[in-house]
């Protein structure tokens, strides 16, 4: 992710950047709220703070927190037969609580049963999903030897 040009103009700042509003603008909302700085999105993804000097920096300082976050941040597909979700998950999460645990900061996405669907999405740090990747690339090896299946034709 670039961030782009940051010029600073006394009590204003303007921070070109690109995927950082979040869905319907939530990350910039929460911002607004937090702070009190004026912040204004303009064209091509710039976002021109306003206010008192200290506001100014507290908001600056966020975003490019959030672009850093987001520069680190990875998103990778799995595929992993949809009749084997629910062992990932299991009845009570007890076998992936331990890892979610340690890898907080990593969402899983299962497809909804609807969509018959195999794509499992991991999101999160980079090293930490690869991490978490790799946990589900070898559970779902493992659930492939424990279950086999065939279908068998048969003609009346």
């Amino acid at each position: 992710m670039d961030i782009g040009n940051v010029a600073d103009g006394g009590h204003g700042l303007t921070l070109q950047t690109v995927r950082m509003f979040g869905k319907n603008g939530s990350n910039l909302n929460r911002l607004k709220e937090d702070t009190k700085p004026l912040i204004n999105i303009g064209e091509n993804d710039v976002i021109r703070i306003e206010g008192a000097p200290e506001g100014v920096a507290q908001v600056k300082k966020l975003l490019l927190e959030m672009v850093h976050k987001m520069e680190n941040e990875i998103c990778k597909d799995l595929i992993i037969e949809q009749r084997f979700h629910r062992n990932i998950i299991d009845v009570k999460g007890e076998k992936t609580r331990e890892v979610r645990d340690k890898l907080n900061q990593v969402n899983i996405t299962l497809p909804e049963s609807g969509l018959k669907s195999d794509k499992v999405t991991i999101r999160g740090p980079k090293s930490d999903a690869d991490a978490y990747n790799k946990y589900l690339h070898r559970m779902n090896e493992k659930i492939k030897l424990a279950n086999s299946s065939v279908e068998v034709p048969i003609w009346k």
